[in-house]
């Protein structure tokens, strides 16, 4: 459950994502930084994170929350004009809306093929939930 946050983006974001089967798992919404959140829910034994750093968003997956891969690296080649769209859509709530369920599905069968190699470049927001957890 996402407590105290009135932001309206993130509030569009698990209302959609909970429309669609899943659960949050884990929220931290930083207001100080940049408005910075992740959001992890969960659905079916796959861990979806959806991320904003500093107005950049990302959508990772993993089935064990260690090991994290961007979700649009399971697409095929003739379907990587989604991550085109991704970047250019103006909403990741109307996108996550329109695509979850086919980037969570492809996510979710590549992972169990193969092992998700560890995701640095959101190390700072991860720090920061990991700072927050030790208080």
């Amino acid at each position: 459950m996402i407590k105290n946050i009135q932001d309206p983006e993130i509030l569009e974001i698990n209302s959609i994502m909970l429309a669609h089967g899943y659960e949050v798992d884990v929220s931290v919404y930083d207001e100080k930084n940049f408005g910075n959140f992740y959001i992890i829910y969960r659905c079916n034994g796959v861990f979806l994170r959806i991320i904003r750093d500093r107005g950049d968003h990302y959508i990772e997956a993993s089935t064990n929350k260690r090991n994290w891969q961007s979700a649009f690296d399971f697409l095929e080649n003739n379907e990587k004009n989604l991550q085109k769209e991704f970047a250019l859509s103006t909403s990741t709530a109307t996108f996550l809306d329109t695509n979850i369920d086919k980037l969570v599905s492809k996510a979710a069968t590549g992972l169990t093929c193969r092992k998700a190699t560890p995701n640095t470049n959101e190390t700072s927001i991860i720090n920061l939930y990991n700072n927050r957890r030790k208080k």
